[in-house]
């Protein structure tokens, strides 16, 4: 087994949660990071900061996962920071129960066009709350989506992984992929580094 360079410089990849208000995105991160889903619902306000170290054998990796706020009033900070900081990896959440969520993909892709995320960076596509009964955004409907994306922007095949933070299906899945996905930044252009 190979062996970890303690003085190795650390891999950094930006990782960007990005999907309309109230669709979990900040309850899909703590509960991989914390493993605990809170019923109330406090709207994120900020682009709020998260670091994650993979357990790797020969390289340094870290994620730097940054969850944005979903509300229209906060475009412009979004915006704003996106043009100063490029993802490597955008997540795009949207909520199973909430037609609103699925519609305000087209000005959520729209900013990450406008800031040149899109091709810069790998998207993903994230279902979340399938837990629930009264599902309204099926996962044909977003492979359709993500089928009509890869094609207009001429991309990567965007992987759709369903999630539920609640009950926690698939947000180890999610994550994990996430990491593969780091790797295949790291192999395909270069990446940030940081001195440990």
């Amino acid at each position: 087994m190979m062996k970890r360079d303690e003085n190795a410089k650390i891999f950094q990849v930006k990782v960007g949660f990005f999907g309309a208000k109230a669709v979990g995105k900040t309850a899909i991160i703590k509960r991989f990071f914390e493993g605990v889903f809170e019923e109330t619902y406090n709207p994120t306000q900020t682009v709020n900061m998260h670091y994650y170290t993979p357990e790797m054998c020969d390289i340094k990796l870290q994620l730097v996962i940054y969850d944005f706020p979903g509300d229209i009033a906060f475009r412009k900070v979004r915006i704003d920071f996106l043009e100063k900081n490029k993802m490597n990896i955008n997540v795009v959440v949207v909520d199973a129960a909430d037609s609103y969520s699925y519609f305000a993909l087209t000005d959520i892709l729209s900013e990450l066009e406008l800031t040149n995320q899109i091709g810069h960076g790998f998207l993903f596509f994230v279902l979340n709350k399938i837990d629930i009964d009264n599902i309204i955004i099926s996962r044909n409907t977003m492979s359709a989506l993500a089928r009509t994306v890869e094609k207009y922007y001429g991309i990567p095949p965007t992987p759709l992984i369903e999630t539920s933070a609640k009950t926690g299906e698939n947000i180890e899945l999610l994550f994990n992929t996430i990491v593969q996905y780091a790797f295949m930044k790291l192999k395909t252009s270069s990446i940030s580094r940081t001195q440990t």
